[in-house]
């Protein structure tokens, strides 16, 4: 399964993420989103036990560098 890196580009900057689709189209589709201390990496090994029946998508953490999608407004 080939893995494809996208991007969302949005007012507020942009979204990184990864998707390994299925080539069945019937496929579920599993989205994987890691918390502020760890990095999409860290799903490799469910991702190799998810892609054999689902597509799997990996987002960057809003808070890694490079991705800034929100505005924080601290009050």
């Amino acid at each position: 399964m080939r893995t494809e890196h996208k991007q969302i580009q949005s007012d507020n900057g942009i979204t990184h993420y990864w998707i390994m689709r299925n080539t069945n189209k019937a496929a579920k589709c599993i989205v994987l989103t890691h918390g502020l201390t760890a990095d999409h990496s860290m799903f490799e090994k469910q991702v190799e036990y998810f892609q054999e029946n689902c597509s799997v998508i990996k987002i960057r953490h809003i808070f890694q560098m490079g991705t800034t999608p929100c505005r924080l407004i601290w009050k």
